[in-house]
């Protein structure tokens, strides 16, 4: 899939996750010249993450899907407090457990039937402004270089990346830090999980400030894995609460290779576009920051980014820059103004004792599952800590 590049071309789109695939799919539908570049193939190095999406946020933007994307359906979630008390959630046919090498390489073949041309063995160096367009300085795995010229980049390189960092034209751009947490997976053999159902677990011993997750494959393996909160995580190693948490719990299970990374899980409010240089996905902080799920939110950012982007190329300067400034304002329409208002209540959430947790599963099992809601299960909780339910009045409007 490695196309030849040109030395120009509209658009150039740096990173092939799910933001950048989508934005480069949607500019070459639109008939826009458009590149795509990442350093790896996006469907050969694992995927960072825990591979679930709810079914409504994939097919809001990609309403015909192929089957082999995905693992199983999500039919709900068992909640698993401290002490072991499993809270079951049922929502049938919620969500789907991607095979997300198949989706990113689907979604790459879609892009490039469209017009987009792709080139995963390309590495951005570095970009620049010359005149009023970009130049990008591009390295191959052979080491040899290649210059780009384009009117717009953008940036969907991921959490903490450094690509329009230090760039004078770009000072007030959102660069994709806020919040950094870590996170860390394996693939487990030889553990009893549900197929059909995902698993969240809460406590301060493994998973301080953030939680635990199984997520069933259909290999029978379990994608197991942690993500803590950025200030917990200091002097707690994720690597290794993770491997505490796995022999403990499953001693005789087969443990892959550990995965790492880094999450960008807090909302920002620094600008998502500035002179032709556009921002989504992580490198956006396109994150939800309590869930830390990003797949739907990047694709959506990428569909947005795209939109403005086939706008702005028609456009005269002071039309460019109202597209520009009015970016970041769709992404709080879209879902930015409940990302803020969730990170404004996190830490009071990462703060709640293991005994609160424990006693509001305790109390929730009880009721029968068939009447349970999300937002029954979160309200039980806040009850049983009634100084949290009082900084929740002031954070989410309670």
């Amino acid at each position: 899939m490695n196309q030849n590049l040109h030395e120009n071309y509209q658009v150039l789109v740096c990173g092939a996750g799910p933001a950048g695939l989508i934005t480069a799919w949607k500019l070459a539908q639109s008939g826009i010249s458009v590149a795509l570049l990442d350093r790896r193939d996006p469907w050969r190095e694992p995927v960072l993450c825990a591979e679930a999406i709810s079914k409504s946020g994939l097919l809001n933007i990609v309403p015909q899907i192929d089957d082999h994307w995905i693992r199983g359906p999500v039919n709900g979630v068992f909640f698993v407090s401290p002490n072991g008390t499993r809270v079951q959630y049922l929502q049938e046919d919620a969500g789907y457990i991607l095979n997300r090498a198949a989706m990113h390489k689907g979604l790459a073949q879609r892009a490039q039937k469209a017009g987009a041309h792709c080139h995963f063995r390309a590495n951005v160096k570095k970009i620049e402004a010359v005149g009023d367009r970009w130049q990008a300085e591009v390295t191959f795995l052979d080491k040899q270089s290649f210059k780009i010229t384009a009117d717009a980049i953008v940036d969907c390189t991921g959490a903490g990346g450094t690509l329009t960092r230090n760039i004078p034209e770009l000072v007030k751009l959102e660069q994709g830090r806020g919040d950094l947490e870590s996170g860390v997976f394996t693939l487990l053999e030889g553990i009893e999980h549900e197929k059909d159902h995902i698993q969240l677990f809460f406590g301060q011993k493994y998973f301080p400030g953030g939680y635990g997750w199984v997520f069933p494959r259909d290999d029978g393996s379990a994608n197991v894995g942690i993500v803590l909160g950025k200030e917990q995580a200091k002097g707690n190693p994720a690597r290794n609460l993770l491997r505490q948490w796995i022999e403990n719990t499953w001693p005789h299970a087969k443990i892959g290779q550990f995965f790492g990374g880094a999450i960008s899980c807090g909302q920002s409010t620094d600008r998502l576009a500035l002179n032709g240089v556009f921002k989504a996905g992580d490198s956006a902080s396109h994150v939800n920051p309590i869930s830390r799920s990003g797949i739907a939110e990047a694709m959506l950012a990428g569909r947005i980014t795209a939109e403005n982007l086939v706008l702005w190329l028609e456009a005269d300067a002071e039309e460019k820059r109202r597209i520009e400034d009015s970016l970041w304002g769709q992404w709080m329409e879209a879902q930015g103004k409940t990302h803020l208002n969730i990170a404004r209540a996190k830490p009071s959430f990462a703060s709640i004792p293991d005994k609160i947790l424990d006693k509001a599963a305790e109390k929730i099992v009880k009721i029968p599952v068939e009447k349970r809601s999300l937002p029954r299960i979160f309200f039980t909780t806040l009850l049983r800590s009634p100084s949290l339910l009082w900084k929740m009045r002031s954070l989410m409007g309670l």
